[in-house]
């Protein structure tokens, strides 16, 4: 049972939990908060009354009344042109952006590429000047921009805004938030792209918002590493240094070598699987996609061996952490349709636990965009957290 009281402190605490209440049950009324909560009615009337004034929440006009009779109640739910918030899923070669409205509802997405640099200030140039180009666009300059989320590979200090060290780019130390603020004038939050990732199915993706314990895995074009990241009692697990989640690879450079020799022994033919044994290190996930789905059997092959390694690291992630859900983000959810099947297969024999290998697998709604949706849910973690 929520806990009110008197203070300061606490008079926040309720603001906020209703806050939440409203936006997790959109037409909620006061005496349904007043039930979840233990609040006395007159306190949940007057702080959604506050709500409203600050322009967070709508009225949403009356529900029906109780048999008792009666008036009937008031609903309430997001106020969506509250502002709009901006998410940026951020890679060695492009930018993955992303435009919400109050509620999370995508206004704007698309995909940019980014100069490849090993200089932090380089890549923050670039980045200032997307945004910039961004809040300019006429339908969203008149907007009030409550904040950009930025989703970086590497390990990232949170609250500090710190990219400790990033792979993809060779960052060591960066105070990158420090480095960004300087330059725009909106709330920043910062994090590792995975963590963001967990993040937005947590606060955005509705099936899973009443989920205390998540597993989020993330594989994009290259392929041959993933990213974890968990959710555990309602909070992002970053681990003693901002570490934790990396796996490093998925194929090693020789393995990868050895399943296009077999794929093309399946399928002497492809013309994709020849060019990617001739090129090493130039693999595309949506070309293998596609080549798939017009039938081609090795592309097929590939796609599906890619899923039993991905079973490996989530039967083994799924056995130490037993998540409610586990859910998988990025590019590599275009296979979903080829490779859900041998997944969901793989777990059934490799989980240990009974109850934790019915835990269900999903890919993301927002596919390619799912860390970029991340990096937007970390501007509503601090929004709704700090109201």
């Amino acid at each position: 049972m929520y806990k009110s009281g008197s203070t300061k402190l606490v008079r926040n605490l309720n603001k906020n939990h209703i806050l939440n209440l409203v936006r997790l049950n959109p037409g909620v009324t006061a005496r349904a908060i007043s039930n979840e909560t233990g609040l006395q009615i007159s306190t949940v009337l007057y702080t959604l009354k506050a709500l409203e004034d600050d322009g967070l929440i709508n009225n949403l006009g009356f529900g029906n009344t109780t048999y008792q009779g009666g008036k009937p109640p008031v609903m309430w739910g997001i106020a969506g042109n509250y502002g709009v918030v901006i998410g940026i899923e951020l890679s060695s070669r492009e930018m993955r952006i992303v435009v919400t409205d109050f509620t999370g509802n995508l206004l704007m997405k698309e995909i940019r590429k980014l100069q490849f640099s090993t200089s932090h200030l380089v890549i923050a140039h670039q980045l200032v000047k997307t945004i910039e180009s961004i809040v300019g666009n006429d339908s969203l300059k008149r907007k009030n921009i409550l904040g950009i989320g930025l989703g970086v590979p590497g390990s990232v200090n949170n609250e500090k805004g710190i990219i400790n060290y990033s792979y993809s780019f060779d960052f060591h130390g960066v105070r990158f938030k420090t480095l960004l603020e300087k330059q725009l004038k909106y709330d920043l939050q910062i994090d590792n792209d995975a963590n963001a990732g967990a993040m937005g199915v947590k606060w955005l993706q509705k099936d899973f918002q009443n989920a205390h314990h998540l597993l989020y895995i993330s594989i994009n074009q290259k392929f041959s590493g993933a990213g974890v990241g968990f959710i555990i009692n309602n909070e992002v697990y970053r681990g003693a240094n901002g570490a934790a989640g990396e796996i490093q690879s998925l194929f090693s450079n020789s393995s990868l070598t050895r399943l296009f020799d077999k794929a093309l022994k399946k399928e002497p033919g492809n013309k994709l699987i020849k060019k990617y044994i001739k090129n090493k290190g130039e693999y595309n996930l949506s070309e293998l996609v596609e080549d798939a789905v017009a039938g081609r059997n090795g592309s097929v092959f590939i796609l599906r061996e890619l899923g039993k390694e991905i079973s490996k690291s989530i039967i083994q992630l799924t056995n130490l952490f037993d998540p409610q859900a586990i859910i998988i983000g990025g590019d590599i959810c275009e296979a979903g349709d080829i490779i859900l099947s041998v997944i969901r297969e793989r777990l059934k024999h490799g989980v240990i636990s009974e109850i934790a290998r019915d835990a269900p697998v999903q890919f993301s709604q927002y596919k390619q965009y799912s860390g970029a949706v991340g990096a937007a849910a970390l501007i509503f973690d601090s929004i709704f957290n700090n109201v």
